[in-house]
C-alpha cells in the first residue's frame, strides 16, 4: 500500500518530487535543436546516455521535459513505450536496468516551448534561457528545452548543436566545434567536456559579434551584439584582473574558456558562458560579472548536493564578489562591508522574506535564490573567518574546492574542510547560523558598582520566537580611557540568556566611552544600550521602505513612497556604499500628502545603496540592496 501512495504522489508532481529522489545518472546530454524564431518554436532530437546508479533495477525512467510535445523514444535504436504527462517523460525498458548498466536514449520532440515569467526560452531580438528559476516550483528551466534528469546534482557533458536562422549565431557552453552555413540556416556545434550540472546551460541566439581575448592563457570570448561591439572592448578591460584575483585565492579556472554572452534582463553564471545585461556600456565590467564568474568554483564547479545547500553557490559566490569589490574598489575592509550589510539584511531582507535559515530555506519560502541566502550567507561566512582566523579560512576555501571541484557538496562537507583546516569543533556555529533561523538580540548595559572594579557590561540575549537560538558569538568591545587611549578586546559570549564581558586590566573608573561590535561585522541587533542608534522624531518628511526589495535580474525598478505634512522642495538623491552621489532620482516641489518615486537599478552593480531625501531643514535615507 506504501508503495502505491508513493508511485501516485510522483505522478501528481513528477518535476518536483524528481529533483529529490535521483536515480538515473545522466552522462552526456547530446541534442540538435532547430529553431524557428519567428513562430517561436523548436524542433529537436536529444541522445542522453545514463546510467542506473540505484542498487533496484529500473522499470521506468524519469526525466523532465515542460511545455514540448514528444513525437517518440527509442532505447538502443528500438521503440518504446513512453508516458509525457505533468512534465515528467517516463519511458519503459524492455528490460529492467540493473545498477551500472548504461543505455542510450533518443527522444524526438518539439512545439512552442512554455515561456512565461522566469519561465523557458524567450524569444526576440535576442533568443535565449536563463537555466534557473526563482519563482517556480523546480528550480532547472532547462526542462523547457531538453529532456533532463532534473536533480540539481546530476553532472553530465553537453553536445549541443544549434540549427538558426542565417545571420544569427548560437552561443553556449563549452567549446565551438564547428559552425556551417547552408541553404538560409546556420548551425553551431559546441561541446562541453567538463561535467555539467542542467541548470549551469546557458545559450543565447542573436547576430551577435564574437569579441576574442586571452586571460592568464585561457580563451575568453564576448558575445554582444554589433551595435555595442566598441563599447564592450572597453567594458571588459578589467575581466583579466578579475580571473586573477579567484585564481590567486582559491586555485585554477575550473572551465576551458571564458565566455559572456549579452541578453536583455538578467544575470547568470553558467558554464563557462555568462548570461549578463549590462545597461550601461560605458561602464566596465566589476561586481556582477566577479559574482558571475565566481561561480564557476562555488555552484557550477563544486555544485551544491540539494537545492537545501544552495547557500554553498550564492552565499560563496556573493562573499567572493564583496572581496574583489575591496580589493579593486577601495571599499575598505571586509569587515566594512559586511557592517554595511547587516542593518540592510535585517530591515529589508529579513522583513520581506522572514528570518529564515541558510539550510533548507525552501520549506519557508517560495522562492528558489531568495536573498537570504546570498547576504546572510555572505555574512556567515565573513564570521566564520573571525571565528577560526584569516589563514586558516582562506585554507580552508581552497582545501573545500580542491577536494569537491567536478562533483558535488553538501554543508557537512564544508564544515568538514574548515574543521580539519582549523583544527576545531565548528558544530555549535554550523547549528546556530545555517540550520537555524534569525540573529542575536542584544540589551547591552554598563554595569558599574565600584570606579575600581574592572569594566563590565551585561549582556543579555532577548529573542523571542522560539525557533530562533540563542547564540555563541565571539565579540568584539573598544573602550576608551581618559587619558585618550582605545583599547580592544575580544571577548566570547555564551549562549546564554545573561551573560558578563569583563575587562580585568581596565578599572571602570577609567573609562569615558565604549563600544560593543565596534565595526558592526557581527549579524546582530541591539535593543537598548549606549550603541542603539534611535529612529529619527517625527518631522516634515515621512519614507517607507522601498518596494519590491531588493532590486536586481528582471526586477529592476523599485518604488519609494514618501508623505510630507507641508507643501515644500524635495531632493532624493542616489549614493553608493561609499556615500558618493550617483545621480538625482528627484529635485521637485511636492504638495503636502503622499507621493512616490521611482528607482532604476539596471546599471548599477551589486551592492548596497541608499536613497537621501531632503526637504527644508528635514532628511531622511532609505537603504537598497541590488543583486
Amino acid at each position: 500500500m506504501k508503495k502505491m501512495y508513493a508511485v501516485s504522489l510522483l505522478l501528481l508532481f513528477p518535476v518536483l518530487l524528481h529533483a529529490e529522489y535521483p536515480e538515473p545518472d545522466v552522462v552526456c546530454y547530446r541534442a540538435d535543436l532547430t529553431f524557428d524564431i519567428a513562430h517561436q518554436s523548436i524542433t529537436a532530437t536529444a541522445d542522453i546516455l545514463l546510467t542506473n546508479t540505484s542498487d533496484v533495477p529500473l522499470q521506468c525512467i524519469t526525466l523532465d521535459l515542460v511545455g514540448l510535445t514528444v513525437l517518440y523514444v527509442k532505447i538502443e535504436n528500438a521503440p518504446v513505450q513512453y508516458v509525457h504527462d505533468f512534465g515528467a517523460l517516463k519511458f519503459f525498458p524492455e528490460e529492467p536496468l540493473c545498477k551500472g548498466d548504461t543505455i542510450s536514449v533518443r527522444i524526438v520532440y518539439g512545439g512552442k516551448p512554455q515561456c512565461g515569467d522566469a519561465c523557458g526560452p524567450k524569444f526576440g531580438e535576442v533568443t535565449y534561457c536563463l537555466p534557473a528559476s526563482k519563482t517556480l516550483d523546480y528550480f532547472c528551466t532547462t526542462t523547457h528545452w531538453l529532456p533532463v534528469h532534473n536533480c540539481i546534482a546530476d553532472k553530465a557533458t553537453w553536445d549541443l548543436t544549434f540549427d538558426v536562422p542565417e545571420g544569427l549565431t548560437a552561443a553556449s557552453a563549452g567549446v565551438l566545434l564547428e559552425r556551417t552555413t547552408a541553404n538560409g540556416r546556420s548551425r553551431s556545434r559546441w561541446l562541453e567536456n567538463v561535467p555539467t550540472a542542467p541548470h549551469c546551460v546557458t545559450w543565447a541566439i542573436a547576430d551577435y559579434v564574437c569579441l576574442r581575448d586571452t586571460l592568464l592563457g585561457i580563451p575568453a570570448e564576448y558575445y554582444i551584439l554589433a551595435r555595442d561591439a566598441a563599447a564592450a572592448e572597453h567594458y571588459f578591460e578589467p575581466m583579466g584582473e578579475i580571473l586573477g584575483f579567484f585564481t590567486e585565492h582559491l586555485g585554477p579556472y575550473p572551465v576551458e574558456k571564458i565566455g559572456f554572452c549579452w541578453v536583455p534582463e538578467g544575470n547568470f553564471g553558467g558554464q563557462g558562458m555568462i548570461a549578463f545585461s549590462a545597461g550601461n556600456w560605458a561602464l566596465q565590467a566589476g561586481a556582477v560579472e566577479a559574482h558571475e564568474l565566481a561561480h564557476h568554483w562555488f555552484g557550477n564547479g563544486v555544485t551544491p548536493a540539494t537545492i537545501d545547500d544552495y547557500w554553498l553557490s550564492e552565499g560563496f559566490a556573493t562573499f567572493m564578489e564583496w572581496m574583489y569589490r575591496i580589493e579593486s574598489y577601495q571599499e575598505g575592509s571586509l569587515d566594512a562591508l559586511a557592517a554595511q550589510y547587516v542593518p540592510a539584511y535585517r530591515a529589508q531582507i529579513a522583513a520581506g522574506e522572514g528570518a529564515l535559515p541558510l539550510y533548507g530555506f525552501r520549506k519557508y519560502v517560495n522562492d528558489n535564490c531568495p536573498g537570504t541566502i546570498s547576504f546572510k550567507g555572505a555574512l556567515v561566512l565573513n564570521m566564520l573567518r573571525h571565528v577560526i582566523g584569516d589563514e586558516a579560512f582562506f585554507a580552508g576555501l581552497r582545501k573545500y574546492v580542491k577536494e569537491y571541484m567536478g562533483g558535488a557538496a553538501n554543508t557537512t562537507l564544508f564544515r568538514s574542510a574548515m574543521e580539519d583546516v582549523s583544527g576545531r569543533s565548528l558544530v555549535p556555529f554550523f547549528q546556530q547560523w545555517v540550520f537555524k533561523p534569525g540573529w542575536p538580540m542584544y540589551e547591552v548595559r554598563h554595569l558599574c558598582e565600584d570606579p575600581l572594579n574592572p569594566f563590565m557590561l551585561c549582556v543579555r540575549q532577548v529573542q523571542e520566537s522560539e525557533e530562533w537560538p540563542l547564540f555563541s558569538v565571539s565579540v568584539d568591545m573598544e573602550v576608551i580611557t581618559f587619558t585618550g587611549d582605545t583599547i580592544r578586546v575580544t571577548r566570547d559570549l555564551p549562549a546564554a540568556e545573561h551573560s558578563m564581558l569583563t575587562i580585568d586590566s581596565i578599572p571602570d573608573g577609567k573609562v569615558v566611552d565604549w563600544r560593543f561590535d565596534p565595526d558592526g561585522w557581527l549579524l546582530k541587533e541591539i535593543t537598548t544600550g549606549t550603541a542603539v542608534r534611535r529612529p529619527p522624531a517625527a518631522g516634515v518628511l515621512q519614507l517607507e521602505p522601498l518596494y519590491p526589495q531588493p532590486l536586481g535580474g528582471a526586477n529592476n525598478r523599485g518604488t519609494l513612497s514618501f508623505s510630507l505634512a507641508a507643501p515644500g522642495v524635495v531632493r532624493a538623491v542616489l549614493h553608493d556604499a561609499l556615500g558618493r552621489s550617483i545621480r538625482v532620482l528627484t529635485e521637485t516641489h511636492f504638495a503636502a500628502g503622499q507621493h512616490t518615486i521611482a528607482v532604476d537599478a539596471a546599471s548599477l552593480p551589486r551592492g548596497c545603496y541608499s536613497v537621501v531625501f531632503r526637504t527644508g531643514n528635514d532628511a531622511r535615507s532609505v537603504p537598497i540592496l541590488v543583486q
